[in-house]
Formats: C-alpha cells, structure tokens, sequence
C-alpha cells in the first residue's frame, strides 16, 4: 500500500481457530488510511470483538476499498468561506 500510495476504507481480521473454524470481523473507518498505526488500531479494536476462549491457529489482517489520495476527494467539498 505505501509503495503504491493506495489507502483503504475497510479494515478486516480473521481468526482461524485450532479446530479449523473462521471468523472475521470488518469495520468501515470514517476515513481511507494509509499508516500502519491506523490500520493496527483498527485491527486490535477488531480483534477485542472475537471470542478468544480457544485456542487460535491463524491470523489475518486485511485491508480493502483501496483508493489513492487524488480519488478521496470530496464530490460534493465545502464552500470556501
């Protein structure tokens, strides 16, 4: 993502669990992002939603709605004052 200067909207985790069960959880962020700090808050914020009462075999953490910065503009952008 940063070699290509994308951002994505979606941040989503999966957990496959030892006995070969998935679970995901996505969430929409308010904005596209392209830090790692941004996507790491959202995936442990993410991660806090599973249920973690056994054990977990995988792990993934995956981010989609891909856009670069030039098509995050604003259709409809604020009047100047």
């Amino acid at each position: 993502m940063c070699h290509e200067q994308l951002l994505g909207r979606v941040v989503v985790v999966k957990l496959k669990y030892t006995d070969f069960t998935l679970q995901s959880r996505r969430t929409t962020l308010a904005e596209a992002v392209g830090d790692t700090d941004s996507i790491y808050q959202a995936a442990r914020t993410l991660l806090s939603r599973f249920p973690l009462d056994k054990p977990v075999r995988l792990t993934g953490v995956a981010v989609a709605e891909l856009c670069t910065e030039a098509s995050q503009a604003a259709l409809f952008p604020e009047p100047e004052d």
